[in-house]
């Protein structure tokens, strides 16, 4: 609904002004107070755009950092899972068909440093298919070298691989966690 407003702005603006030909004061009052386009609330930060158009988006609300073209379209996840009755888990998921109940390793590498850590197959609300699912707890090496890098990471799971830059959301999910 908020692209059509912003079509509307120009026009407002147009309808508005005098015979000079400049917008009056209430038209340029509504164009500077309608949203930008792709404004996002004050619950979602998004980093910056790789090559791709792809970047981090934060969650607030969530405690969770998705990367894709848009949070709609995230390809991988983590968010910090506090269940009363658990230890705080940084809950990891990519987004990529799955067979429900496969496991796998997910490696995650920046500059000369790996880690790994298990991801299993499971049903999914998003689609048919089932995506990969995955946990580091506390004390996980795999936590901590999340928490340790700030050069790009490149996650790999089968034959599919993504880099994405370091970025403050990853240290929002990791810090809700510790």
């Amino acid at each position: 609904m908020r692209i059509p407003l912003l079509l509307l702005a120009p026009l407002a603006l147009a309808a508005c002004s005098d015979n000079s030909g400049e917008p009056s004061d209430a038209a340029q009052s509504i164009a500077q107070n309608s949203p930008a386009p792709g404004a996002r609330s004050d619950n979602e930060v998004a980093g910056v755009a790789d090559a791709e158009g792809n970047r981090w988006f934060y969650k607030a609300d969530t405690q969770t950092a998705i990367y894709g073209s848009s949070i709609s379209d995230g390809v991988i996840s983590m968010s910090c899972n506090l269940s009363l009755d658990e230890d705080a888990a940084v809950v990891f998921q990519w987004l990529s068909a799955a067979q429900e109940g496969a496991e796998q390793t997910v490696t995650m590498a920046s500059g000369e440093r790996t880690a790994g850590f298990t991801v299993t197959g499971t049903a999914s609300a998003l689609g048919p298919d089932a995506i990969w699912n995955g946990a580091m707890l506390p004390g996980d090496p795999a936590l901590a070298f999340l928490a340790a890098t700030d050069e790009p990471l490149t996650f790999s799971l089968g034959g599919e691989s993504v880099t994405a830059p370091a970025d403050e959301a990853i240290d929002r999910v990791v810090t809700a966690c510790s």
